[in-house]
């Protein structure tokens, strides 16, 4: 009798067995995988918001691996930018005339926004709507308050018998430069915020008006650059008062406003922190915003250190804008030069100032790139 079939099937019959449990247990698991899923899925809205909410995270993971990369592209982007622009001495002349031509209308410029091809300049309008601008300038589909004209066709002003704009880089908006002008009320400008930030601004700002206006009319303290040695605060407002006795433009730069000393007459004082009485007040936060209250203006500073190191030695003296006016004109818009003027710049090493280390400007530390405003601030 042949038993080995019998004893095989008697053999194969638990493997069988054995097999469908199998089956059955993954089978059992999968439909209670599928029940949980079901009620989380419920409990968080159904699968749609679900699909939407993965959406999102995903997202979100993408920007953030990726926004360094995308901040360094636009950093450098915009660094090319300030240095192409603020490289041109006609450029900051086109600004500082266009300032000029904006007045000669009856409204009073505070700012100027330097582009390739056009030049905005940024109005300060009371209660009600500000005033439509005559031909050639044209009122910004955005903002009234920000009128454009082409650089082509912005002509030497006529005499105005005020006070002619000094400008001074602060940023960029990402298409333009925008440059603050110095000399309108109040007297005092105070650059607050984080102090990684706002040192910088702080610093490159008293580097170009070092830069740009004779010896004398700038006394930088010894607490704005590490480099430079200079008076304490108290001394160099007492300095530039001395020198604003002669008429002529001057200004304090202090990395800390003096306490309890009020600021001359015929001074402009620049300070970080905070500051006691009327001011501009512009505020940097650590993403690299910047905003003078009140102004719709988009100012993203992070570059300006590394392009103003660059153009330093470019920028034109403050006299530079007016050439080719008149001479009454010029002289009446502009304060003189002394007889016998020194060198204008430390940047050629032959006078001592801030300029002279600006090759060592504290940059601020490059964040994921926000960009923030700038407008005329009120009261600190």
């Amino acid at each position: 009798m042949n038993t080995g079939p019998r004893i095989l099937a008697a053999l194969a019959a638990p493997a069988q067995g054995r097999d469908l449990t199998v089956v059955l247990g993954v089978a059992g698991g999968l439909l209670l995988l599928a029940v949980l899923v079901h009620l989380i899925v419920g409990r968080l809205g159904g699968w749609r918001a679900v699909r939407r909410r993965v959406r999102r995270e995903v997202a979100l993971t993408v920007t953030a691996f990726t926004a360094p990369f995308r901040a360094r592209v636009r950093y450098r982007r915009r660094l090319r930018l300030l240095v192409r622009l603020l490289g041109q001495p006609a450029g900051w002349a086109d600004a500082e005339r266009a300032m000029l031509n904006a007045a000669r209308t009856g409204i009073r410029p505070y700012a100027a926004l330097l582009g390739p091809d056009r030049v905005g300049v940024m109005i300060a309008s009371g209660p009600g709507d500000p005033p439509q601008p005559p031909d050639p300038w044209v009122a910004d589909s955005a903002d009234p308050r920000l009128w454009w004209i082409d650089r082509a066709r912005v002509s030497a002003p006529a005499h105005t018998g005020g006070t002619a704009p000094l400008l001074v880089a602060v940023g960029t908006d990402g298409d333009n430069a925008v440059l603050l002008d110095l000399m309108p009320d109040p007297p005092v400008i105070a650059i607050g915020g984080d102090p990684r930030m706002a040192r910088p601004v702080l610093q490159t700002i008293a580097a170009q008006v070092d830069a740009r206006l004779p010896e004398g009319a700038v006394t930088v303290a010894g607490d704005v650059h590490p480099r430079h040695p200079g008076p304490d605060a108290s001394d160099a407002l007492a300095a530039a008062a001395r020198h604003a006795a002669s008429g002529s433009p001057s200004f304090a730069v202090c990395g800390a406003a003096p306490v309890g000393v009020p600021v001359p007459r015929g001074v402009r004082l620049i300070t970080a922190g905070v500051a006691r009485g009327r001011a501009w007040l512009l505020t940097a936060d650590r993403s690299g915003t910047m905003l003078v209250h009140g102004s719709p203006l988009q100012v993203d500073i992070l570059p300006l250190p590394a392009a103003m190191a660059r153009v330093i030695g470019t920028l034109p003296a403050y006299e530079t804008a007016y050439e080719g006016l008149p001479q009454s004109v010029a002289a009446d818009l502009v304060a003189p030069p002394p007889a016998d003027p020194p060198a204008r710049s430390a940047v050629n090493g032959s006078r001592s100032g801030v300029s002279s280390a600006v090759d060592d400007f504290t940059e601020p530390e490059r964040q994921s790139g926000g960009v923030g405003g700038v407008s005329a601030g009120r009261t600190v």
